[in-house]
């Protein structure tokens, strides 16, 4: 019985050691450069500050809302967007996508092909484009020309 006693402590003590060797250190590998700025954009952003060409539109875009998602590409994103002004242009489509520019912590390039700056600072996101040159979203055909300064919290 003794013997059985100590065969069995034995095999629990193997047991306990392969099975905690095995495990991993338990850190996650670290992200990329592209997904550390994903991880900051992706979410619902409110509008809370519209420029264009230095004019306040924040009354006019106050209902304006972009969420981004990560696309299952993994290295851009999606968005759609909701509350657009139906009487002004914006350079902002209802939907498209993301990449990034050079340098990924600053710069956007859209799929109509239109390139912005940004800063994420907590929960604030602020999205440049200057000198926007494309057709304005919205239901009638307007140019959007011009700088554009669009500043949103989560």
């Amino acid at each position: 019985m003794k013997h059985l006693l100590r065969i069995l402590t034995f095999l629990i003590l193997v047991s306990a050691t392969v099975y905690f060797s095995a495990c991993d250190s338990g850190s996650d590998p670290e992200k990329s450069e592209k997904q550390v700025q994903i991880d900051l954009l992706v979410g619902t952003w409110n509008s809370s500050a519209v420029l264009h060409d230095a004019v306040n539109l924040n009354a006019d875009f106050s209902a304006f809302k972009v969420t981004i998602v990560q696309a299952t590409s993994g290295e851009t994103m999606t968005f759609t967007t909701t509350g657009r002004p139906t009487t002004l242009p914006s350079p902002w489509p209802s939907s498209g996508t993301i990449s990034f520019g050079n340098p990924v912590t600053s710069a956007l390039v859209f799929g109509d092909g239109s390139t912005a700056t940004y800063s994420v600072s907590g929960t604030t996101l602020t999205i440049t484009f200057t000198g926007y040159s494309g057709a304005g979203y919205t239901g009638r055909t307007a140019s959007a020309a011009g700088d554009w300064v669009f500043t949103m919290t989560k």
